[in-house]
């Protein structure tokens, strides 16, 4: 993951509040970029569990939800989207 600031870009590594003082930011501003980018590469890792969760559990059901207009099949599926979106949380 890229870090980009006004400054310049750094790759998130070990070495990245290090670059990020290499190029002009404070040691304070670079460890609170770092924190920022490691929160946002988690939260793209929920967001990808989510996806490939409801593609493989939730989806099925929707289908078999609407060809069948039948409300156990719709309730099924409004509860597996939530018991997914619960196991992993935003």
């Amino acid at each position: 993951m890229l870090i980009k600031t006004d400054l310049g870009n750094v790759e998130l590594g070990p070495n990245a509040i290090d670059d990020l003082a290499e190029l002009g930011h404070s040691i304070a501003d670079a460890t609170a970029l770092v924190k920022k980018a490691l929160t946002e590469q988690a939260r793209q890792h929920v967001l990808e569990q989510r996806r490939q969760a409801h593609e493989l559990e939730a989806y099925p059901l929707y289908v078999e939800w609407r060809l069948t207009q039948n409300a156990d099949a719709e309730q099924s599926y409004r509860a597996a989207c939530t018991e997914i979106n619960t196991r992993y949380p935003l």
